[in-house]
């Protein structure tokens, strides 16, 4: 799992930029690679968010060669993770003190 840093909240959501740097470059780039050269032919999933569909996202893409596979932007939300976040914070609201930081929130996930 990867911690992403951004501000969040109303007008806060990650920007291209962020996505970029801290997705696509830091963590992507290497796990599609070696996934690549363990499996053959891999294509990445991303959903409909405005990161995901700026120009200079679909060219970063491009530039290093990951295949995606089409997410139609009006289609609902078609991403396999959803269930999982869902059971995520249903364990940790069932905990006796949940957490109250960030910090604390980092170790209980």
């Amino acid at each position: 799992m990867v911690v992403l840093e951004y501000p969040g909240g109303l007008g806060g959501g990650m920007t291209a930029d962020q996505y970029q740097e801290q997705v696509l470059e830091k963590v992507l780039f290497d796990y599609y690679c070696q996934m690549s050269k363990e499996r053959g032919q891999v294509t990445f999933q991303q959903d409909g968010a405005s990161s995901h569909r700026t120009k200079s996202t679909s060219a970063w893409l491009v530039r290093n060669g990951i295949q995606t596979f089409p997410h139609p932007s009006t289609s609902p939300d078609l991403s396999p993770i959803e269930p999982l976040w869902h059971q995520l914070k249903t364990l940790i609201r069932q905990w006796p003190h949940p957490p109250t930081s960030l910090d604390e929130l980092k170790e209980a996930v």
